[in-house]
This record gives C-alpha cells, sequence and structure tokens, in this order.
C-alpha cells in the first residue's frame, strides 16, 4: 500500500482591510496493487476543515469528499477496464489539477465555470497506452452519470455536476480523451464530453477541448 497526499493553507487579503488564513484542502491518496493484474487508488480530500465548517459566524456544511476512487483490471498495457468513481478527462488541467503540479491554487475560470474542475463522477470504463513506433498514445473512455439541468449563471457548469450516486435521466454520458506523446517533455491531448442533462434526455451537453503540454530542461 501507498500512501501520499498534501495539504495547503492559504493567506487570503481582500485588500480593504480583511483578511484570513484558509484551510483550503487537505488530501489523502491510497494505492494498493493486491494482485498484478488488478490495482485501487482513491482520493479523499477535506476542504476548508471538513463538515461542519463555521462561515459568518454560522455552522454549516462543508466538504469531507471522495474526489476519485477505482478499481482497476489490467488485460494488456492498451486495455485497462477500470470502475468508480473516475476524473472526467475533460481536459488536461482536471486530470493534473493538485495543487503541487500548478503554480498557483487558485484554477483558472474556464476550468473552474466551463469544463468544471474537480469534475469527478461514477463510471466505469477503458484506459490504456499505445505504442505507435518510438512515440505513445495515451486514451481514456468512459460512460458516467451526466451533468444536471442545474446550471447557473454565476456557477456555470460547475452547479450541474452529479451527485456520484444517481442520474437525472437515464442515458450516460460519454467521455473520452486522446493523447500523442510524439517527443519525450511534449504531449497533444484532445477531449470530448456528450450527455443528456434534463430527466426527459432530449437536450444534451456537448464539450470539446485540445490542450498542450510542453516540459523542456535546460542545463
Amino acid at each position: 500500500v501507498i500512501l501520499g497526499g498534501y495539504v495547503e493553507t492559504e493567506y487570503v487579503n481582500d485588500f480593504h482591510g480583511a483578511s484570513h488564513f484558509d484551510q483550503h484542502r487537505l488530501v489523502i491518496f491510497i494505492y494498493a496493487r493486491p494482485h498484478e493484474r488488478v490495482s485501487f487508488a482513491t482520493e479523499v480530500e477535506w476542504e476548508h476543515g471538513g463538515t461542519p465548517r463555521k462561515a459568518n459566524g454560522e455552522l454549516i456544511a462543508g466538504e469531507s469528499l471522495l474526489e476519485f476512487a477505482v478499481l482497476d483490471f489490467k488485460v494488456a498495457n492498451w486495455l485497462n477496464v477500470r470502475g468508480g468513481i473516475v476524473l472526467v478527462p475533460m481536459g488536461g488541467y482536471n486530470i493534473t489539477h493538485d495543487s503541487p503540479t500548478q503554480d498557483l491554487t487558485t484554477r483558472p475560470m474556464v476550468a473552474t465555470y466551463i469544463a468544471p474542475s474537480t469534475w469527478f463522477e461514477t463510471g466505469a470504463g477503458f484506459f490504456g497506452d499505445i505504442p505507435i513506433g518510438k512515440h505513445q498514445l495515451s486514451y481514456e473512455l468512459y460512460a458516467i452519470n451526466g451533468l444536471d439541468s442545474k446550471v447557473y449563471d454565476d456557477l456555470g457548469f460547475r452547479a450541474a455536476r452529479g451527485s456520484l450516486g444517481e442520474d437525472n435521466n437515464g442515458s450516460k454520458a460519454l467521455t473520452g480523451r486522446l493523447a500523442w506523446d510524439p517527443l519525450m517533455g511534449l504531449r497533444i491531448a484532445g477531449s470530448g464530453y456528450r450527455g443528456a442533462y434534463d430527466p426527459a434526455s432530449k437536450r444534451f451537453v456537448s464539450m470539446a477541448a485540445l490542450d498542450v503540454t510542453a516540459r523542456y530542461k535546460f542545463l
């Protein structure tokens, strides 16, 4: 069993004389491999001290969440079966959103209100790596509970994220990501999502994203 995680505490100052410390996140990672073909991974997160939390002198609901919890079965390097709470592979930011991998703890607006990071949902699907010559293609493809109809102007699709335990219609959303590594340190990826958001399964949300990651080491 492998245990890891991170913690972040922020100092917030609104430049009008108000300031405070915020215990924003405490995240624990657990990974286990009970068999050469079977692995389990999970992420447990407490935000703002967990629940209950105090705001404006009142106790309110905080956040204690399973943001990732999957059981994987390896058939081959190019074919792995996954089920559980998955990170929706809609854009590169959502699947690598953890603060230690970013320059800032505040997330970009696009990755907050359009592709609502952290975006996680219960579902099942496949992932793997496909070698092509000296290069590699990586893919993820899942059927998941989709977004619901609670889309608000001030929260965007963030308010429409599912509950992990139910869906508001009988059809499932499909989401996937294909990434190509043409050079060491360079990744080009495309992602997509399509799913009904109304109870009658007649209205759909469709998304597409392209992201490029480049990392170079200078001596």
